[in-house]
Formats: structure tokens, C-alpha cells, sequence
């Protein structure tokens, strides 16, 4: 597997002050990407046996050849996308105070296409996303009671929003199918929500840290797609078994995507007289329930878990020397990073589960030198 990638781009932003309180924010990209690659490999039962990869082709964007095979038995096939666009941003900042920033800002952002190159997969291509971002917000600080405090509501609407999807080739679980993850375009999606920081220092030495994050991103237009982790028996006339295994996901919640995140931390710098320091810090997050795919399903749903870590730094006086001791999960809770269902075969109806963990508790010893 060979590939090459070329991204060009050309950009300029102006920042223009209307007076000492209004702030005006505009800018321009053009980006233009170009992608080729060249597979090859041996026809084996472990690539995908029986399958006519001649089939295999698309002529969208440009000159691009389907799969051959050589005397040798190798299958070689050549993949080529050309994608451009021209995107911007738009912000206005008003500054009513010295210490106070309101801010709106709208961009549009895009995300190159792209082609699943591993395997053969037999849908390599997908298409290009874009994004209209909306965003507001508010920075003050309060000096008198050492805080200060971020805090934003945005939203983004998704077009063509590209989203990892596992597709089957071949009839499941028989002899020449095969699994593979292609990246399919979502006709549109949405994600609303917002963001609050803050840092209190009630005394010099003490510092507290507090961030909450709320999302809701969800499906809002659909195609239909094939969920694999339902059962894939099929009927004389060839139509699923199971009804809900080809379906829409509109309104479904995007993949890993918790609703709701909290993270706090505190620290405490202690002087030494020969003017070095240690810096005790303790961290707590939290984080909602998710699910492994957009297609909600209950068994792909990781359960909300939190996490404590704790850190002690000792620093130098000029800081040339730095030691940390750490310890992450200290209270060694099992945390689910993601839960997959698998149906591969018709028999399995669902049985199996594959779990992914963050790391248990973890402690260790840095050891840090500046010059």
C-alpha cells in the first residue's frame, strides 16, 4: 500500500478595530486536496475470496482504475480524489469593560475526502464534510474574588458529515464474506451545546480549576444503512429477518458523544526558603453514557464512569530539575471506553460483545531536566 497526499492552501484573516471596544474578525481559505493511492496485494481467502473486484471503480473524480490482476495472482488497484473548497470566518468582539469580552464568530469549515485504503475495501470512497460553526461567548473576570470565568453556546451543522461504518461483503457468515470499516456520508447532523471554564485562586498559593461541557449531537437527516450487529438472516425472498437491521438513524445520537463532562482539579504551590517548590495537584473528571455507533443500540452503550488522578511535583529553584509522582485511576474503576456488538454469523444472534477499557490504576515516578 502505497499513498501520497498533497493539501494546498491559501488563507488571509483581517482583524479590524472600529473603536477601542468593537473588534471586527473576517478571513477566506481556499484549500484545494489531492489524494492517490496504489494497493496490491496477494488473492487470498484473507482479503475477500470471490468477489470481482473489476466492479470495483469510480469515475467521479477523474481517471481512476479498478482492480486488475496479474500473472502472478496479485490484485492491484489504483485510487485518485481531487477536493476544493473555499471556507471563512466572520466575528465581531465587544469589550464593554477592561475586563470583560463578549464575543459571536461564524465559520465554515470542510474536511477533505478520503478513501478506505486497507484491504480492498470494496467502497473506498467518501465525500467531503462541511460545517457551519455558530458560536458566542462570554469572558469576565471577577479580580476582587480571583476569578476567572469562559463560557460559550455554539452550534454546528454537519453536510455530508463522513462517520465510520463497518460493512459486510459477501453473504454473512458464509464461506468468501468478510467485514471491513468504510466511511459513509451522513446527509446532515447537528451538534448544540456549551462550554464553561473557570479558575478560582481564594489565596495566592491555592489554584482551583472547574470545566462543564453539555453536547447534544445528534442525526437530523438519514440515509438507510445496514447495521451489522443485528441478525442478518434473511427470508426466502432475501429480505431481513430482523427488521430494524437496515434502518434510518435520524434523530439517533452521534458515535462517542457523551452528553454531559465535568473535570475539576485543585493545586497548591508550597515555597521552600532555598526558593524551590512543591505542587500537590488533584484531578476529578466525570463523563456521560454514550454509544459506540449511530445506531444507538442498547447493548454499544459504555456507562458513565469518573476518574480521579493525583500528581505531587517538586521543582527546582531555577527550575532545572523537575520530579513528578503520579497516580492515574486511584480508585481503580473499571471505565468503558467503548462496547461493540458483533452478529458475524447468523447463529451468534447478537451474543458477543467486545469492551475497550481505559488503563487501570497507574502510578510512576517523572524525572524532568531543563538547561
Amino acid at each position: 500500500n502505497v499513498s501520497l497526499f498533497n493539501a494546498y492552501g491559501v488563507y488571509g484573516q483581517v482583524d479590524y478595530n472600529i473603536t477601542d471596544q468593537w473588534k471586527l474578525t473576517g478571513g477566506l481559505r481556499w484549500s484545494k486536496d489531492i489524494k492517490d493511492s496504489a494497493e496490491s496485494a496477494f488473492l487470498a481467502c484473507y482479503i475477500i475470496c470471490g468477489v470481482n473486484y473489476t466492479n470495483y471503480t469510480r469515475t467521479a473524480y477523474g481517471a481512476i482504475a479498478g482492480t486488475t490482476f496479474d500473472s502472478n495472482g496479485y490484485a492491484n488497484r489504483r485510487l485518485h480524489g481531487e477536493w476544493e473548497a473555499t471556507t471563512g470566518t466572520l466575528g465581531v468582539e465587544y469589550r464593554p469593560l477592561a475586563d470583560t469580552l463578549l464575543f459571536a464568530k461564524y465559520s465554515r469549515g470542510y474536511k477533505a475526502g478520503g478513501f478506505n485504503n486497507l484491504g480492498f475495501g470494496a467502497l473506498p470512497y467518501t465525500d467531503p464534510e462541511f460545517v457551519d460553526s455558530y458560536e458566542g461567548g462570554w469572558k469576565q473576570e471577577f479580580r476582587d474574588i480571583g476569578v476567572t470565568l469562559n463560557s460559550s453556546l455554539f452550534y454546528y451543522k454537519y453536510h455530508d458529515m463522513q462517520a465510520p461504518l463497518t460493512v459486510i461483503t459477501g453473504t454473512q457468515g458464509q464461506t468468501g464474506s468478510t467485514s471491513f470499516t468504510a466511511f459513509v456520508n451522513v446527509p446532515e447532523a447537528e451538534a448544540k451545546g456549551l462550554e464553561i471554564e473557570g479558575n478560582w485562586n481564594p489565596i495566592d498559593p491555592l489554584s482551583i480549576g472547574f470545566t462543564y461541557a453539555y453536547l447534544d449531537a445528534t442525526v437530523t437527516q438519514s440515509g438507510v444503512y445496514v447495521d451489522v450487529s443485528r441478525n442478518p438472516a434473511t427470508d426466502t425472498l432475501g429480505a431481513y429477518v430482523d427488521p430494524l437491521r437496515a434502518r434510518s438513524v435520524e434523530g439517533n445520537q452521534l458515535a462517542q458523544s457523551p452528553k454531559n463532562k465535568v473535570a475539576l482539579n485543585a493545586s497548591y504551590r508550597i515555597g521552600m526558603d532555598d526558593g524551590s517548590y512543591w505542587l500537590p495537584t488533584v484531578s476529578y473528571s466525570w463523563r456521560s453514557s454514550f454509544y459506540d455507533t449511530f445506531f444507538n443500540n442498547p447493548g454499544e452503550k459504555s456507562p458513565a464512569y469518573d476518574n480521579v488522578d493525583a500528581r505531587l511535583n517538586w521543582h527546582s529553584s531555577k527550575d532545572h530539575f523537575v520530579v513528578t509522582a503520579w497516580v492515574r485511576n486511584i480508585f481503580d474503576t473499571e471505565q468503558n471506553t467503548s462496547i461493540s456488538t458483533n452478529t458475524y454469523r447468523v447463529q451468534d444472534a447478537g451474543a458477543y460483545q467486545t469492551y475497550s477499557y481505559s488503563l487501570p490504576r497507574t502510578f510512576g515516578v517523572d524525572f524532568q531536566f531543563h538547561w
